[in-house]
């Protein structure tokens, strides 16, 4: 192979980058390399080659849609497919680092370093091992084919420490904790009530198990304002579009989401507790809302939840209740001084748990290991 360039590849069997992956991206822009994502096609409409939040884009593989988990041998093909295409376009491109974002797409990133002398570094977003109801003798065997993923890598990261502890014993040593935390983290004062209306605004993945029914009921109550950004499948997103209650907004940039956590008064933060992986998220709707300073709507089986118990800016209910919270949302915005100490707690929790700059300084280390440090 000809000699590595100074490029940096992001991998993600998706059409864009998530967040916490552009955030990697500037990172290592600011260390002086070429950032580079590659997806997948998951929308025919989009083309090849394109841009977002100012990084090129390079999609490849065969189309396929979001599933939200249906139609697995048409997921397996697709797996096989944009594989095959990473691993040319990894060839051409030719890069020095190589992050691969799950175990999807590890096989192509695995086999480029075993033919170069790239280093790469392997992302975990969910872990494998709770991603499905499968048998507990199955799970554990997934489990031992991520801890061998994160041993072959150069170095692993995950969101949140809970999420190490799930992964074998053996391989801890070589996961670093790098927190979801938003660049764009200044404080924004407590928005006005417009025309009395309480504006919720949630952006991520559009799924049915992350909320979305208790977002569409309270959006049919009359003082509420309920807006909602991300891509799902192609069901879920007409069934949003056909609410005439609740605004659809399509899918955001981060500085956009950004802008409308600012513009809100709550963040609902729900995932059902009935899939494993769910009560382990690590929201970046949770960190965007801390940094900016406003309370959350979350369902206290969360992990998450159980770290943040007796916090005021956190309205906890059951996840098959979140619909029914209206009340208590209402109880507290009409109490100015509450709402407000609320949103001040929020701020000063991200600036406790939270540290942009310590992120930032732990990903170029990741990245690039000791070079540059």
């Amino acid at each position: 192979m000809k000699k590595l360039r100074e490029v940096a590849v992001f991998l993600r069997m998706a059409s864009r980058p998530v967040p916490r992956v552009t955030r990697m991206m500037a990172v290592a822009r600011g260390a002086g390399l070429e950032a580079k994502f590659i997806g997948a096609h998951r929308d025919r409409n989009l083309p090849s080659h394109d841009e977002w939040e100012g990084f090129p884009i390079t999609r490849v593989g065969l189309p396929f849609p979001l599933l939200n988990g249906k139609r697995p041998w048409l997921y397996l093909r697709a797996l096989a497919s944009c594989n095959r295409g990473f691993f040319r376009q990894l060839r051409l491109e030719r890069p020095r680092i190589v992050h691969a974002s799950d175990i999807e797409t590890f096989p192509a990133s695995y086999l480029y370093r075993m033919t170069s002398k790239s280093r790469l570094v392997y992302n975990i977003h969910d872990n494998l091992a709770q991603r499905y109801a499968l048998p507990s003798i199955i799970k554990k065997l997934l489990n031992v084919v991520e801890g061998i993923a994160v041993v072959l890598s150069d170095g692993a990261t995950v969101p949140e420490e809970f999420r190490r502890a799930a992964l074998p014993t053996w391989c801890h040593s070589r996961v670093r904790v790098i927190p979801n935390v938003p660049a764009e983290n200044d404080r924004a004062p407590p928005p006005p009530l417009e025309n009395t209306r309480i504006r919720i605004f949630y952006g991520g993945w559009l799924d049915r198990q992350r909320g979305l029914t208790a977002l569409l009921q309270l959006s049919k109550e009359p003082d509420f304002d309920v807006r909602i950004a991300g891509e799902g499948s192609q069901d879920i997103v007409a069934e949003i579009e056909r609410c005439k209650t609740a605004t659809f907004l399509g899918f955001l940039r981060s500085s956009d989401v950004i802008e409308e956590t600012r513009r809100c008064h709550f963040v609902p933060v729900l995932y059902d507790p009935s899939r494993e992986i769910n009560r382990f998220a690590a929201s970046n709707k949770l960190a965007e809302a801390m940094a900016i300073g406003r309370p959350v709507l979350m369902n206290e089986e969360l992990e998450a939840a159980k770290a943040m118990a007796g916090l005021n800016c956190v309205i906890n209910t059951k996840y098959k209740d979140a619909g029914l919270a209206a009340d208590r949302l209402r109880e507290m915005i009409a109490a100015p001084n509450i709402y407000s100490d609320a949103c001040a707690e929020a701020r000063r929790y991200y600036e406790e748990v939270y540290s942009w700059e310590k992120v930032k300084f732990d990903s170029k280390v990741l990245l690039l290991g000791c070079r540059g440090i």
